[in-house]
């Protein structure tokens, strides 16, 4: 029981203390649309980056639109690519199949949150806040964003170019084309791993910690009593009543101003500080008051910019955003109020005496009509896992799933996203299966044509010709 409880501790514990599992020195994959999924702010720098990466697809598309053939075939027999032309087609079409196409398979396994990465795990809490509705509405487009961006807009960025590399008439610009799509294509993570913008690491860590934080925290439960009343086995009316029949429960930011100055709601060190701040205020000494109280901090300066500008929005920065739930007077009241299991039904006394388990708990036994909380006895490889969850997202299932949830659960404004969010994943599913088949192919089409159109002719004109081929 202890291990259960502090598991969340120890995970946010591993992550501020820099432990091997979450090392994100070394972590390539994490992109500025990561940080905006994990904080929920700062929009400028992903805004500006999404449109120069859309952008540059749309100028290479557009000024390549007069194509000499289609995808799968020339639309005219004469419209043939030069020699050199046509060999940089086939080494770079090479290329993208024994490098491009596995490195794209294995971003769109982590990204997917099945992974052992850094990146996946960040990715996995983050879709279980999406899937439970308890983030915010910046951290669910940073989440689709990192997603999308790094898998299907790669994958389209690719397919685009070999349109160009097949209809090139210079060598060099396929290289040069080549060359400028790996840019655009890294941009995001380029810029994620400058020194400017978090050279330390040090704002992941808060936002990872954050995420955890959240996912443990069940906010939809502390704002509802019917929720509350169903999770922790507590007769609704009698929430609702410890909370002065508050329509939010415990988060109520009024009572959490009261509870957080109250000094019999805090510990010795805690009042030392707050007397040392009420101190500095009198005695207006800002160095002490920058010692006792720490301003608000924003990821996104322009945040901190325009923050003042709105006082009524309930954020006091990254590490306030929880706040409102510090209504101490009213955990007091409910915290002890479950039920609790009779302790004589759990142990009994062995032959020494001694208290043991008992006997009979052998008979308690995981199944669906009665299944244990937090607790899976399917136990599969994070391989297998991905291949289920593959076949769940094209085969539409686990869109079905999520629309019936929230039917049933009432939640009827979550539809629209779910319809949108299962359109743009199972584009985001098949593009990853279509890229690899389309690489093949022209790769394929590319040989046959310099078969046809260069390697027959050759030995036509030159059989039996010694000296032609001497010559030549």
């Amino acid at each position: 029981l202890v291990e259960h409880i502090m598991t969340p501790f120890q995970l946010m514990g591993s992550i501020a203390r820099k432990d091997e599992v979450w090392n994100f020195e070394d972590e390539s994959e994490i992109s500025i649309y990561t940080y905006l999924g994990l904080f929920g702010s700062g929009y400028t720098v992903p805004v500006l980056v999404v449109f120069i990466q859309v952008s540059v697809m749309a100028i290479l598309f557009g000024t390549n639109t007069d194509f000499k053939r289609g995808i799968l075939g020339k639309e005219h027999e004469e419209q043939v690519q030069s020699f050199p032309c046509l060999s940089m087609s086939i080494v770079v079409i090479m290329l993208y199949i024994i490098k491009v196409v596995p490195d794209l398979i294995v971003r769109f396994y982590n990204s997917v949150g099945t992974a052992s990465t850094v990146h996946a795990r960040l990715n996995h809490i983050s879709e279980q806040l999406w899937l439970k509705d308890d983030d915010r509405i910046g951290q669910k487009i940073g989440l689709k964003m990192d997603t999308f961006m790094n898998t299907t807009y790669v994958t389209i960025l690719y397919i685009i170019n070999i349109y160009i590399i097949i209809n090139a008439d210079d060598p060099l610009d396929i290289i040069l084309n080549s060359l400028a799509l790996e840019f655009v294509e890294t941009l995001d993570e380029v810029i994620s791993d400058s020194a400017w913008w978090d050279g330390k690491k040090r704002w992941i860590r808060a936002g990872a910690v954050e995420i955890v934080l959240q996912n443990t925290l069940k906010a939809s439960c502390l704002k509802s009593a019917i929720k509350f009343s169903e999770e922790f086995n507590i007769p609704d009316r009698v929430v609702s009543a410890m909370c002065n029949h508050h329509p939010t429960l415990f988060c109520d930011k009024a009572v959490a101003a009261e509870d957080v100055k109250n000094p019999q709601l805090m510990n010795k060190n805690e009042l030392i500080k707050s007397r040392c701040v009420d101190i500095a205020l009198r005695t207006r000494n800002l160095k002490a008051l920058q010692e006792y109280k720490k301003s608000a901090v924003y990821f996104s300066s322009l945040e901190a910019m325009f923050r003042p500008c709105f006082p009524w929005v309930r954020n006091g920065g990254l590490f306030e955003r929880h706040f409102m739930y510090r209504t101490w007077t009213r955990w007091n009241q409910v915290l002890y109020y479950a039920p609790v299991p009779d302790l004589d039904t759990l142990f009994e006394r062995d032959e020494n005496n001694k208290y043991v388990l008992s006997w009979h708990l052998k008979n308690i036994v995981h199944s669906v009509d009665k299944p244990f909380a937090n607790f899976d006895d399917n136990e599969e490889s994070t391989t297998w896992r991905f291949v289920r969850t593959y076949f769940k997202v094209v085969l539409l299932v686990d869109f079905i799933e999520h629309v019936v949830s929230s039917w049933r659960r009432s939640r009827l404004l979550r539809i629209p996203f779910h319809i949108l969010n299962g359109l743009l994943t199972w584009i985001a599913y098949i593009v990853q299966l279509v890229f690899p088949i389309i690489a093949s192919a022209i790769f394929v089409e590319l040989l046959i044509e310099m078969r046809h159109d260069y390697i027959i002719p050759f030995y036509e004109t030159y059989e039996g010709n010694d000296s032609l081929w001497f010559t030549s």
